[in-house]
């Protein structure tokens, strides 16, 4: 088939790191189908311009625009969503010249994209699913508001052939919000368990380490509470060293806060973005995984470092429970400083004592990409047999 990806995140020519699940996805995607994506982004200067490229198989257009500046009546949401959904139609005009016409559309992130994919189903006819990644709905974050968009959101639910959710939370999450469908799978992120492998080295005695991975928005993943716990740490032992990689929005004051509390280059230690090998190594160096989400879904760091073999210790929110347990991590509260000092002090001394190949064989049943591929060719399917 040839079907068209929609999403609200993606990486861009600003940030690399957002979205970058929804391209792993439709680069999986892409071994069986043709696969297009198509994403826009706002930029501060000039005109909107147009930019291609092939990507592993993936052919995507992203249209970048001005954002919008000034007075209200420039800037309000209902302007903003007309110049969203035109830059959609403009890098729609030019997927249907170049790729042809979508025999299904996948949206991602929910609503707007999901408002293009249903005007193109009653102007073109063409079908589309559904997948949500948005912590939004959950209650340890309930940013799921406002009356229009609860409406559209109805309506694009309604009208898709189907959902997939990442975790069951996020299922159950918006089903309690009147968002259900006949057709709702949960099917967690993937990884490529070839690439991410476990280290056939032992892991070095001395100083040990562990390491943090994500796009450096504080709001969500609580770096900053990592770091003070870091600095309380250190007054108890100085055999360790700590790895925050990644790019994003708070990251300068992230280094800012690492740099008062005396942590830069001596315990922390910033790696920016690490891609393709330099990040399975970050895994296989690291002793454990630490994730301390003020409010998370089912993050793919965790899927990646399992896959090299490696525990983590990550918050009881979203569908974190799910896949963490007392085999291949800790759980913590969220928001509790002290018991992530416990939990990291603790995995310092006993993280060799996981079972690696056990941690690696329960990520290859869970999240391999060969299993991922299926479930979804699966659920393509089994909705298009209902269209």
């Amino acid at each position: 088939m040839k079907i068209l990806f929609l999403s609200a995140w993606y990486p861009n020519r600003y940030d690399s790191m957002p979205g970058l699940f929804v391209k792993q996805h439709a680069e999986a995607v892409a071994q069986l189908h043709d696969v297009a994506v198509l994403y826009t982004q706002t930029k501060e200067e000039g005109t909107w311009e147009l930019e291609e490229k092939t990507v592993n198989g993936v052919y995507s257009v992203t249209v970048y625009y001005k954002a919008s500046k000034g007075n209200w009546l420039i800037n309000n949401g209902l302007t903003k969503g007309v110049r969203f959904l035109y830059t959609h139609y403009i890098g729609f005009r030019r997927i249907l010249k170049v790729f042809g016409k979508p025999q299904l559309i996948h949206v991602n992130i929910l609503t707007r994209c999901g408002l293009v994919a249903l005007f193109a189903k009653w102007i073109l006819r063409i079908p589309y699913v559904i997948t949500e990644h948005w912590s939004r709905y959950l209650s340890t974050r309930n940013d799921y508001s406002g009356s229009l968009r609860k409406i559209a959101t109805k309506l694009v639910v309604k009208n898709s052939l189907g959902i997939v959710t990442v975790s069951n939370a996020l299922k159950k999450a918006m089903i309690d919000r009147g968002l259900n469908h006949p057709v709702f799978k949960v099917i967690h992120n993937s990884v490529d368990t070839l690439v991410f492998v476990p280290s056939v080295a032992q892991n070095p005695s001395g100083i040990k380490t562990f390491s943090h991975i994500s796009c450096f928005d504080d709001a969500a993943k609580n770096i900053s509470g990592i770091l003070r716990v870091i600095a309380s740490l250190k007054d108890k032992r100085t055999d360790f060293r700590f790895f925050l990689v990644g790019e994003g929005p708070d990251k300068q004051k992230i280094e800012r806060l690492s740099d008062s509390l005396d942590l830069t280059n001596k315990y922390v230690f910033f790696t920016g973005l690490l891609e393709g090998l330099q990040l399975v190594e970050i895994y296989q160096q690291s002793l454990f995984t630490v994730l301390f989400s003020n409010y998370e879904n089912m993050p793919v760091v965790i899927a990646e470092s399992m896959s090299c073999g490696v525990p983590v210790i990550a918050t009881r929110v979203g569908g974190i429970p799910e896949v963490v347990n007392e085999t291949n991590g800790i759980i913590v509260e969220a928001k509790n400083e002290a018991g992530l000092l416990l939990a990291i002090d603790q995995m310092l001394n006993t993280a060799t004592n996981y079972n690696q190949g056990e941690i690696r064989n329960y990520a290859l049943k869970t999240f391999s990409k060969e299993g991922f591929i299926q479930q979804y060719e699966d659920f393509y399917r089994n909705s298009l047999k209902k269209n």
